[in-house]
Protein backbone atom coordinates (compact mmCIF):
# COMPACT_ATOMS: atom_id res chain seq x y z
CA UNK A 1 0.00 0.00 0.00
CA UNK A 2 1.70 3.34 -1.30
CA UNK A 3 1.05 6.41 0.98
CA UNK A 4 2.23 10.03 0.57
CA UNK A 5 3.29 11.36 4.45
CA UNK A 6 4.33 14.73 4.56
CA UNK A 7 5.79 14.82 1.44
CA UNK A 8 8.00 11.36 1.41
CA UNK A 9 6.62 7.96 -0.01
CA UNK A 10 5.67 5.71 2.16
CA UNK A 11 5.30 1.61 1.52
CA UNK A 12 3.22 -0.18 3.91
CA UNK A 13 2.78 -3.77 4.48
CA UNK A 14 -0.05 -5.22 6.99
CA UNK A 15 0.48 -8.96 7.25
CA UNK A 16 -2.23 -11.24 9.02
CA UNK A 17 -0.50 -13.01 11.90
CA UNK A 18 -2.77 -15.48 11.84
CA UNK A 19 -1.33 -17.10 8.43
CA UNK A 20 1.97 -17.93 10.72
CA UNK A 21 2.20 -20.54 12.81
CA UNK A 22 2.59 -19.15 16.69
CA UNK A 23 6.14 -20.53 17.74
CA UNK A 24 4.92 -20.43 21.93
CA UNK A 25 1.82 -23.19 21.22
CA UNK A 26 2.10 -24.74 17.46
CA UNK A 27 2.24 -28.47 18.19
CA UNK A 28 5.75 -29.87 17.78
CA UNK A 29 4.52 -31.90 14.35
CA UNK A 30 3.35 -28.75 12.66
CA UNK A 31 6.86 -27.24 13.29
CA UNK A 32 8.77 -30.09 12.24
CA UNK A 33 6.32 -30.33 9.28
CA UNK A 34 7.17 -26.61 8.67
CA UNK A 35 10.53 -27.21 9.00
CA UNK A 36 10.80 -29.97 6.41
CA UNK A 37 8.33 -27.92 3.66
CA UNK A 38 10.32 -24.86 4.32
CA UNK A 39 14.00 -26.11 4.24
CA UNK A 40 14.07 -29.35 2.73
CA UNK A 41 15.35 -30.74 5.43
CA UNK A 42 15.11 -34.71 5.88
CA UNK A 43 12.51 -36.15 8.26
CA UNK A 44 14.70 -37.23 10.90
CA UNK A 45 16.62 -34.01 11.13
CA UNK A 46 13.02 -31.36 11.26
CA UNK A 47 11.91 -33.85 14.26
CA UNK A 48 15.44 -33.70 16.42
CA UNK A 49 14.86 -29.79 15.87
CA UNK A 50 11.21 -29.57 16.29
CA UNK A 51 11.72 -31.45 19.37
CA UNK A 52 14.95 -28.69 20.40
CA UNK A 53 12.37 -25.86 19.46
CA UNK A 54 9.71 -27.48 21.72
CA UNK A 55 12.08 -28.09 24.83
CA UNK A 56 13.23 -24.05 24.82
CA UNK A 57 9.99 -23.36 25.41
CA UNK A 58 8.59 -26.11 27.59
CA UNK A 59 8.18 -25.17 31.10
CA UNK A 60 6.93 -28.64 32.54
CA UNK A 61 9.97 -30.89 31.91
CA UNK A 62 10.90 -32.75 34.99
CA UNK A 63 14.12 -32.51 36.37
CA UNK A 64 16.04 -35.16 34.62
CA UNK A 65 14.69 -34.01 31.47
CA UNK A 66 16.02 -30.57 31.72
CA UNK A 67 19.72 -31.70 33.06
CA UNK A 68 19.68 -34.12 30.06
CA UNK A 69 19.27 -30.55 27.32
CA UNK A 70 21.13 -28.23 29.35
CA UNK A 71 23.74 -30.75 29.20
CA UNK A 72 23.13 -31.29 25.66
CA UNK A 73 23.88 -27.79 25.19
CA UNK A 74 27.24 -28.07 27.10
CA UNK A 75 28.10 -30.70 24.84
CA UNK A 76 27.59 -28.48 21.99
CA UNK A 77 29.91 -25.79 23.57
CA UNK A 78 26.95 -23.48 24.26
CA UNK A 79 27.57 -20.77 27.16
CA UNK A 80 23.56 -21.19 27.58
CA UNK A 81 20.81 -23.98 27.66
CA UNK A 82 17.46 -23.32 27.55
CA UNK A 83 15.39 -21.10 30.01
CA UNK A 84 12.67 -23.92 29.25
CA UNK A 85 9.80 -20.74 29.17
CA UNK A 86 8.20 -19.45 25.72
CA UNK A 87 10.31 -17.50 23.11
CA UNK A 88 10.16 -13.70 23.96
CA UNK A 89 11.56 -12.87 20.42
CA UNK A 90 11.93 -14.72 17.01
CA UNK A 91 15.56 -13.65 16.51
CA UNK A 92 15.72 -16.48 20.27
CA UNK A 93 14.90 -19.42 17.79
CA UNK A 94 18.06 -18.81 16.69
CA UNK A 95 20.00 -20.27 19.84
CA UNK A 96 18.06 -23.38 19.64
CA UNK A 97 20.27 -26.08 19.25
CA UNK A 98 20.70 -27.08 15.90
CA UNK A 99 19.75 -23.56 14.63
CA UNK A 100 22.06 -21.82 11.76
CA UNK A 101 20.84 -18.94 10.00
CA UNK A 102 20.13 -19.90 6.66
CA UNK A 103 17.64 -22.22 8.35
CA UNK A 104 16.13 -19.05 10.67
CA UNK A 105 15.73 -16.95 8.03
CA UNK A 106 13.91 -19.46 5.83
CA UNK A 107 11.35 -20.58 9.25
CA UNK A 108 10.79 -16.74 10.51
CA UNK A 109 8.37 -15.89 8.03
CA UNK A 110 6.17 -18.27 8.87
CA UNK A 111 6.40 -17.65 12.57
CA UNK A 112 4.75 -15.54 15.04
CA UNK A 113 4.55 -15.00 19.07
CA UNK A 114 1.75 -13.68 18.66
CA UNK A 115 -0.72 -15.64 15.93
CA UNK A 116 -4.02 -17.09 17.49
CA UNK A 117 -5.47 -20.29 16.34
CA UNK A 118 -4.79 -20.73 13.02
CA UNK A 119 -7.61 -19.57 10.42
CA UNK A 120 -7.66 -20.17 6.60
CA UNK A 121 -5.92 -17.38 6.01
CA UNK A 122 -2.95 -19.56 6.53
CA UNK A 123 0.40 -18.57 4.06
CA UNK A 124 0.63 -21.63 1.50
CA UNK A 125 3.81 -23.02 3.47
CA UNK A 126 1.89 -23.27 6.62
CA UNK A 127 -1.24 -24.15 5.10
CA UNK A 128 0.67 -26.88 4.03
CA UNK A 129 2.06 -27.66 6.84
CA UNK A 130 -0.80 -28.13 8.91
CA UNK A 131 -2.79 -30.07 6.23
CA UNK A 132 0.15 -32.73 6.37
CA UNK A 133 0.68 -32.71 10.90
CA UNK A 134 -3.53 -32.06 11.13
CA UNK A 135 -6.33 -30.13 11.03
CA UNK A 136 -5.96 -26.70 13.06
CA UNK A 137 -8.88 -25.40 14.58
CA UNK A 138 -10.94 -22.08 12.98
CA UNK A 139 -10.00 -18.92 14.35
CA UNK A 140 -12.74 -16.97 15.85
CA UNK A 141 -13.23 -13.57 13.86
CA UNK A 142 -11.72 -11.93 16.28
CA UNK A 143 -9.18 -10.19 18.03
CA UNK A 144 -7.42 -10.79 14.98
CA UNK A 145 -3.40 -9.66 14.89
CA UNK A 146 -1.93 -8.20 12.18
CA UNK A 147 1.48 -6.99 11.21
CA UNK A 148 2.18 -3.74 10.34
CA UNK A 149 5.76 -2.94 8.32
CA UNK A 150 6.11 0.31 6.81
CA UNK A 151 9.05 1.98 5.22
CA UNK A 152 9.96 5.52 3.81
CA UNK A 153 12.63 6.69 1.82
CA UNK A 154 14.64 9.53 2.40
CA UNK A 155 17.47 11.43 1.03
CA UNK A 156 20.87 9.76 -0.10
CA UNK A 157 19.56 6.65 -0.08
CA UNK A 158 18.42 6.39 3.89
CA UNK A 159 15.57 4.70 4.93
CA UNK A 160 13.21 4.51 8.14
CA UNK A 161 11.52 1.11 8.66
CA UNK A 162 8.90 0.88 11.55
CA UNK A 163 7.39 -2.10 12.32
CA UNK A 164 4.60 -3.04 14.48
CA UNK A 165 2.62 -6.08 15.86
CA UNK A 166 -1.20 -4.89 16.75
CA UNK A 167 -4.18 -6.98 18.10
CA UNK A 168 -7.38 -5.43 16.49
CA UNK A 169 -10.77 -6.44 18.69
CA UNK A 170 -13.71 -3.99 17.94
CA UNK A 171 -15.88 -5.69 20.11
CA UNK A 172 -13.31 -3.84 23.07
CA UNK A 173 -11.53 -0.68 24.38
CA UNK A 174 -9.23 0.23 23.05
CA UNK A 175 -9.89 -1.34 19.82
CA UNK A 176 -6.36 -1.97 19.47
CA UNK A 177 -3.51 -3.00 21.42
CA UNK A 178 0.17 -2.76 20.37
CA UNK A 179 1.73 -6.22 21.25
CA UNK A 180 5.37 -5.16 19.69
CA UNK A 181 6.82 -2.57 17.96
CA UNK A 182 10.54 -1.66 16.16
CA UNK A 183 12.09 0.92 14.25
CA UNK A 184 15.26 1.18 11.93
CA UNK A 185 17.03 4.59 10.41
CA UNK A 186 20.22 4.32 7.76
CA UNK A 187 20.71 2.76 4.39
CA UNK A 188 18.28 0.08 3.41
CA UNK A 189 18.24 -0.82 -0.30
CA UNK A 190 14.86 -1.45 -1.63
CA UNK A 191 15.37 -4.65 -1.93
CA UNK A 192 15.49 -5.14 1.34
CA UNK A 193 11.79 -4.66 1.54
CA UNK A 194 10.12 -7.49 2.45
CA UNK A 195 6.74 -9.02 4.29
CA UNK A 196 8.37 -10.95 7.32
Amino acid sequence: LPLTVGGVAVTVVITDESAKLNLNTAPESNLRTLIQIATGMDQARAETLAQAISAWRNGSLTKPAAASIRAAYIAAGKRYAPPFEPFRSLDELGLVLGMNPEILQRLTPHLSLYALDAGSAADPLVAEARAIAGPAPAAPPWPRVVAIDALAYGAHGTAFRRQAVVRLDPGRKPVYTILDWSHRWGPMPADKFTKN
